[in-house]
């Protein structure tokens, strides 16, 4: 009797005639409800994958809410440098520098929970691939935000 976790493996397996179809035996894994289950994945107990959901989840929220509240913090800044009476070009210089510092740490956060969210889910090609690309997304935006604001390459002298 041969013991396999992932159904697409018992596949191959019958396929390229390595064992015959009596002699496959499917491990159950459990699903998000806490049922059995033979899926493509990895077995991971429900308190794990409940703290995994609920720690990804309290990311997103403080990322909104960095995001949020720097928006609101540039925003009464600027209002305070017009009152100030600065040039206007300082005014906006400082408030979108100020507005891409907050939005690049709250990017960072997001990454943190999207990451946690993928291990937490079944792992899967489909489920790392969608994860590569949001964090190639979101690394990319980043890198484009720290440049914009830094206006020089990460490799090159900070002026």
């Amino acid at each position: 009797m041969v013991l396999i976790r992932r159904t697409a493996m018992a596949r191959q397996y019958f396929t390229a005639g390595l064992v015959d179809e009596m002699e496959i035996k499917l491990v159950p894994t459990r699903t998000a409800k806490g049922k059995d289950m033979v899926a493509d994945g990895v077995h991971m107990p429900e308190s794990t994958r409940m703290m995994a959901d609920w720690s990804s989840a309290v990311l997103e929220v403080i990322s909104i809410g960095i995001i949020t509240s720097i928006a609101i913090y540039a925003l009464f800044y600027a209002l305070f440098l017009v009152v100030k009476k600065e040039e206007p070009a300082n005014i906006f210089r400082r408030t979108r520098h100020t507005l891409g510092r907050g939005i690049l740490l709250g990017l960072e956060f997001l990454i943190a929970a999207d990451i946690i969210r993928t291990v937490a889910a079944e792992l899967t090609f489909e489920a790392l691939g969608s994860l590569a690309i949001i964090i190639l997304i979101r690394t990319f935006l980043s890198f484009s935000l720290d440049v914009e604001l830094t206006g020089a390459w990460p490799w090159q002298d900070k002026k």
